[in-house]
């Protein structure tokens, strides 16, 4: 069987919050934020922790699956997206 692109978030939970929550629902923490995925949508499809790192859904786990698939696989290294982000588009 295929790796599921959810995975690599090892999202823990089943909990769906269409809204970003008010706290994480690991740690409690109110820094949790939206990501987005270049071509996933034009909005948030998964909600970080910026305490705990932890994910958590924003949609069902099929649906997010569904999502991440219709976007393209981009092969970066954390180095070339540092690289990017502090100069800016090309």
């Amino acid at each position: 069987m295929a790796n599921k692109r959810i995975d690599g978030f090892n999202i823990q939970g089943t909990k769906i919050s269409k809204e970003c929550p008010e706290a994480c629902y690991y740690c409690g923490s109110s820094n949790v934020v939206g990501i987005e995925i270049i071509g996933a949508g034009d909005s948030p499809i998964i909600w970080e922790c910026q305490h705990c790192k932890e994910h958590m859904l924003k949609f069902s786990k099929a649906k997010t699956e569904r999502l991440l698939q219709s976007a393209p696989e981009i092969d970066i290294t954390e180095q070339e997206w540092e690289e990017a982000w502090a100069n800016g588009p090309n």
